[in-house]
């Protein structure tokens, strides 16, 4: 206990740990460890026979319908053993009624009875702020089938499952197919330790496991019957309640104040991040720097902070403020100049093909003023850019003994291109007119799912690629000015996916990345940039590693600590 004391601040030091503390106390209390037991409280086996007895009457009476019996729990399907006096059951046992809401759409109105969907209920309360409107006349239809009451259970069981909510309002209401309701005795069942159960690891494990389908997924009605549900006598029941409440409030306010920290620190790192951003000379920035860099550890205590330190680098990068500038410099006009006759050079070798001229550079495009020496440039004009095809599936001319690596926007996650699953062959490369790209071209992902559309990388190897990537072929042959504009494309990454258009899939194409803007510097200076952010990049690297380490450990000592001093001494953690 002395231990835990110790290492609180270690363990929960942020908001995640403390959900993990929380999720540790509701499978304590139905373990049975958060509350000591008592043996004059009527035993859960009295409770589920009452319950049973209590079933047949109301069959008899035709107030519910009559249904198959549950199969018996079998001695492999009990997870542990329970305390004296508890009974493990299955919730349709438990219950007299375990329906969902109404599986039509209904006539919405703009004002009437609350009609609650998973939405209204997965916040863990019941939200009547945004819900839709029925008419009182479909409500009363709706109740002869599904009638939510106060202190019945709902209980999400279509997109967000398994998440229970105790009816704690008189208000009238109806619910969607995606709610299930759960009607039982109160004399006999505590609503909110049943609450507690199916919100527990226990009964989330079971729901999960029993949610089916694909997209929008569905825990069907026989599953949530026969969880298995461990039972405490009633009174222990309450007691539970009582306990968990309270250390979930606890929870609740060290989330809240762990939180405010997490605020703070986000705000001192995006001061310390718009200093560097903001310094004024070298000196500045190199003072600012070492402040930075000196205190990483206290500073940058979470990846996001890392992954914002990247992006402060690269945007010092390339505006040229991570590295002086030497006015000995060729400047980077020089540098076009060299580039152009290049370029007119292989279009008449015939060896890239001659575009269409690009659009001159607008004031209203350069976003801030350049370093002397710096050019604003588009990509068009100092890489060849070409996209790809796909052959026709199905075509074994195309495919079969293809031995030309064909790359798909998907390979673009890595830095660099090293191999691929798909092969076409030459006859592919002819007739669909595509183009096999050398080593070191850079491949932009046009579109993909997720985080693909934008992503750049490169080839180590010879290939070709389909149409949803954009290749760019070095002119110069320089690797450094490949090596820079690969740097830019990572710092303008968000830009760049801004670019693009359409609905469910936005597509960038090879027209918005041959006009997309480079700053660029003298060679000379993007060799002393490139060495600096590989430097900067190599200390973000080492951070993260430790961050994660730090993490990990962190995570094996909460486990340590929650097992086996949690549950092994939760009264005397309740009462310290």
């Amino acid at each position: 206990m002395n231990f835990l004391l110790e290492q609180f601040d270690t363990i929960f030091d942020n908001p995640k740990s403390v959900n993990k503390l929380k999720e540790l106390i509701l499978d304590m209390a139905v373990k049975g460890k958060i509350v000591p037991q008592d043996k004059r409280n009527e035993t859960a086996n009295i409770l589920l026979d009452k319950i049973k007895v209590e079933k047949e009457q109301l069959i008899k009476e035709k107030k519910i319908k009559k249904e198959k019996p549950l199969l018996p729990i079998l001695e492999e399907e009990i997870p542990y053993e329970l305390p004296e006096g508890w009974e493990w059951g299955k919730l349709g046992d438990m219950c007299y009624l375990i329906t969902d809401g109404t599986h039509s759409t209904p006539n919405y109105v703009e004002s009437g009875i609350p009609f609650l969907s998973v939405k209204d209920i997965s916040k863990g309360f019941i939200d009547f702020n945004n819900t839709r409107y029925i008419s009182e006349e479909e409500h009363k239809e709706l109740t002869k089938r599904c009638n939510p009451e106060y202190q019945n259970i709902l209980l999400t069981k279509i997109g967000t499952t398994g998440i229970a909510q105790v009816i704690d309002t008189t208000r009238e209401f109806s619910i969607f197919v995606s709610v299930a309701l759960l009607k039982f005795n109160s004399d006999y069942i505590f609503p909110y330790y049943l609450q507690h159960v199916i919100n527990s690891p226990l009964v989330r494990e079971q729901s999960a496991k029993n949610t089916k389908g694909v997209g929008n997924k569905n825990l069907v009605l026989k599953y949530i019957k026969n969880f298995l549900i461990p039972i405490p006598p009633l009174e222990e029941q309450k007691r539970i309640v009582e306990k968990v409440d309270y250390l979930v409030d606890f929870c609740e306010k060290l989330k809240q104040q762990l939180e405010k920290k997490k605020r703070r620190e986000d705000k001192l790192n995006i001061s310390i991040f718009n200093s560097l951003e903001q310094s004024l000379t070298i000196e500045e920035l190199k003072d600012n720097l070492e402040f930075l860099l000196a205190n990483l550890s206290s500073l940058c205590t979470d990846i996001k902070y890392v992954q914002q330190l990247r992006n402060t680098i690269l945007s010092l990068a390339v505006k040229g403020k991570l590295v002086p500038q030497d006015l000995k410099d060729q400047p980077a006009s020089m540098l076009l100049e060299e580039i152009k006759k290049e370029k007119e050079q292989l279009i008449k070798d015939k060896k890239i093909k001659k575009a269409k001229a690009l659009q001159p550079i607008t004031e209203e495009e350069k976003t801030y003023v350049l370093p002397k020496g710096w050019e604003w440039v588009k990509i068009g004009e100092i890489f060849d850019v070409g996209t790809g095809s796909t052959p026709l599936k199905g075509n074994n001319l195309y495919y079969e003994g293809g031995q030309i690596p064909w790359v798909t926007s998907s390979a673009t996650g890595e830095d660099y291109i090293t191999s691929t699953q798909n092969y076409i062959t030459d006859f592919a490369i002819k007739d669909c007119n595509l183009r096999v790209y050398p080593q070191g071209t850079l491949v932009v992902a046009l579109y993909g799912q997720g985080k693909t559309r934008g992503q750049i990388s490169e080839l180590l190897i010879e290939a070709t690629t389909n149409q949803a990537c954009a290749c760019l072929f070095n002119i110069s042959g320089n690797p450094l000015i490949k090596n820079y504009v690969k740097m830019f494309f990572k710092k303008i990454y968000n830009e760049i996916r801004m670019l693009a258009v359409g609905g469910a899939q936005p597509n960038l194409n090879g027209l918005k990345i041959k006009n997309t803007l480079i700053a660029l510097p003298p060679l000379e200076e993007q060799k002393r940039i490139l060495e600096k952010v590989h430097n900067l990049m190599n200390v973000c690297d080492e951070l993260e590693e430790k961050i994660k380490n730090a993490d990990e450990q962190k995570e094996n000592l909460l486990q340590t600590v929650l097992h086996q001093v949690l549950y092994k001494q939760g009264i005397e953690l309740v009462e310290a």
